[in-house]
């Protein structure tokens, strides 16, 4: 699971690297940082050098009976800091700058469905910004899942004889084992040539 949320930091990083938000408070376009988890701290308010930022968090997983995969589902919450109140735009300038964060990542995640090779993305995408902001912090999320492969089950090499019989050899050869037939599998059928 963590493995997959490297992934997506790195994914998501290089989909916002050359995005022109910016904030009266700042005159150079800050670079998003990405957090998985949580912003790292004692619980205090984020700090508004911290932003423009991601937060990768893991909401759940999905391990059903009798099927090959796994879903996960992630959270990508999206924060801009800005400062400026108005501009000749109709729309609040952090608002705006949120809201071109979380088309960029949309739009990026959409187009790629395969990430790491290892994770398909399924069902749909949601989120969007949420319905109270905290002026100057706007925040936004993205929820997207991801099948993967479900771990199989290994077997100790014991019960791997037992179910299957010996992989070296045959039924000619002093080391063949033949599979366990009583039905609690403990018998031990050894062929004494």
């Amino acid at each position: 699971m963590i493995e997959l949320l490297f992934e997506l930091r790195s994914f998501c990083l290089d989909a916002l690297k050359d995005l022109s938000i910016s904030s009266k408070s700042r005159a150079v376009l800050p670079a998003f940082r990405c957090f998985i988890g949580e912003i790292p701290g004692d619980g205090r308010k984020p700090d508004s050098s911290e932003f423009p930022l991601l937060i990768l968090r893991l909401l759940d997983f999905d391990d059903r009976a009798n099927e090959s995969t796994s879903t996960l589902t992630i959270r990508i919450i999206v924060g801009i800091f800005n400062e400026e109140e108005s501009n000749a735009d109709k729309c609040s300038p952090g608002y705006h700058d949120l809201l071109n964060a979380i088309e960029r990542l949309r739009r990026a995640l959409l187009k790629k469905r395969l990430i790491g090779n290892r994770w398909a993305r399924v069902n749909k995408l949601q989120g969007g910004p949420f319905d109270i902001q905290a002026y100057p912090y706007w925040f936004g999320d993205i929820i997207i899942q991801y099948d993967e492969r479900q771990t199989t089950e290994e077997f100790s090499i014991e019960e791997e004889i037992d179910t299957y019989g010996s992989a070296y050899g045959n039924d000619e050869t002093s080391s063949w084992r033949h599979p366990a037939d009583s039905p609690d599998r403990t018998d031990d059928e050894r062929s004494t040539f």
